[in-house]
């Protein structure tokens, strides 16, 4: 009786064996290929399963392939975080190991956000080797939304965590024509392996490899308590650790060929799950941030006094818990009226328009003003370092004027007269006409009544 492995979608299982069995098909005799001096890892852009502000998916994302870039222990490929359209059951694994392999990748990274606040963001880290395919380890991890480089060194620990060593767990599953376990090299064991041999919690004797199969192995039993018979469910605890993931097999060259594995083993992959629609594989631009705080706002103007509105754009999700715009703490303006000395820095809520709002994704924000600002007026908005984002980083100060606000060209002195009063009837447009001839008249009597005599 096989030892079954239990996993949280079925879905991954079926995936896992159809490329498994396919991709000895896609192989081809091995090329000359330069040997790597450490596994390339490709991250595969956060799912946002806690519905978070896009901008802090990104985030996440890219930090966590600046992570793998600054670990030591592995190379990023793929130019930044790789996007990727998830399978119609919502799984992104196969899309991912697709991306992952035409980016030339040994590792994919798939991430999740699970819950984001102002103290902390929980994920779940996921690894698996692209080829041969197979699945290193899932986890649930948490950090403090601390800053930028705080996340970075987070992700470096859950890298250690999820390569960590493994336990070296078997079972026996026959005692015909001897002792037999599920300790195969496709799992990592090998010849001469030795295990403590463990029955409802307590030691009853220990256990060597004999001979090894791709998938079993044969086992000599010894230094047995009494009345000791080896049965099947026995486990077989290791008294070594096993490397995180299992080797490749011995007699396996390097056959991996991307493209034949994906004509191949793709068909069957993407019509579970897409119903044969390929995944879009977008790679995202390089990552522009660094360890250093990065977090900045530029703006924009429209419209003219007196009601001239303000957008600003920050480049992470603001905590706008801790922000208040009815004090100069966090924020202020200051107007130069006609080119003369500026009033002195005053709240955004001075402005006269609606209160400061931000978008949902709490990355724009809408300053609007009301009567405060006229023509001739130059305008100018600081925003501070109090100003933090939902990572912890502090804003990079920052001043933008705007303006001065110029009126409407008016034509030369004397070229036209003046326009109709405020508020008085627009003139109608009259198409000119040709003068009409005088009527002709008759002659005036000389005696008439109005003529004097």
């Amino acid at each position: 009786m096989k030892r079954l492995f239990r996993s949280a979608a079925a879905w991954r299982l079926t995936a896992l064996t159809v490329v498994v069995a396919l991709s000895a098909l896609a192989s081809k005799p091995p090329a000359a290929l330069g040997v790597a001096t450490q596994p390339t890892v490709a991250v595969i852009q956060f799912v946002n399963g806690a519905k978070a502000p896009q901008t802090a998916v990104s985030a996440l994302s890219n930090a966590l392939y600046q992570a793998v870039q600054s670990s030591g222990r592995f190379t990023a490929v793929g130019g930044g975080p790789l996007k990727v359209n998830a399978a119609i059951n919502g799984d992104d694994m196969t899309a991912g190991l697709e991306a992952g392999a035409k980016a030339g990748a040994s590792e994919i990274l798939l991430g999740e956000v699970l819950q984001i606040n102002r103290s902390t963001v929980t994920y779940r880290l996921s690894a698996y080797r692209v080829d041969p395919l197979a699945f290193i380890r899932s986890q649930v991890f948490s950090q403090p939304n601390s800053s930028t480089a705080g996340l970075v060194s987070g992700f470096v620990t859950n890298l250690s965590t999820l390569h960590a060593p493994r336990t070296a767990v078997g079972m026996i599953y026959s005692v015909t024509d001897g002792v037999h376990a599920d300790l195969g090299t496709s799992t990592g064991f090998s010849l001469g392996q030795r295990f403590n041999v463990m029955r409802n919690g307590t030691k009853v004797a220990e256990a060597q490899i004999a001979t090894i199969q791709l998938n079993d192995a044969s086992m000599t039993v010894s230094n047995t308590t009494s009345g000791y018979s080896p049965a099947i469910g026995d486990q077989l605890v290791g008294t070594e650790p096993l490397p995180a993931i299992a080797p490749a097999p011995s007699n396996r060259v390097n056959t991996f060929n991307p493209l034949a594995l994906l004509v191949v083993a793709g068909a069957a992959l993407l019509a579970i799950g897409h119903h044969g629609q390929p995944a879009n594989v977008v790679p995202a631009p390089s990552p522009t941030f660094t360890v250093a705080p990065s977090f900045s706002v530029t703006g924009i103007s429209t419209g003219a006094p007196p009601n001239p509105t303000f957008v600003f754009t920050f480049s992470q999700p603001v905590d706008t818990t801790t922000v208040d715009f009815a004090t100069t703490t966090f924020a202020s303006y200051q107007i130069m009226h006609g080119g003369i000395q500026p009033n002195p820095p005053a709240p955004l809520t001075n402005l006269g328009g609606a209160p400061p709002t931000f978008d949902g994704t709490h990355t724009v924000l809408t300053v609007s003003s009301s009567g405060t600002i006229v023509f001739g007026d130059q305008v100018t908005f600081t925003f501070t370092s109090a100003i933090h984002d939902i990572f912890g980083d502090a804003l990079i100060p920052h001043s933008q004027p705007f303006g001065p606000f110029s009126t409407a060209r008016h034509p030369a002195a004397g070229s036209q007269k003046p326009g109709p009063a405020p508020g008085a009837p627009k003139p109608q447009s009259v198409t000119p006409q040709a003068p009409r001839a005088p009527k002709p008249q008759a002659p005036k009597d000389p005696h008439g009544p109005h003529v004097p005599r």
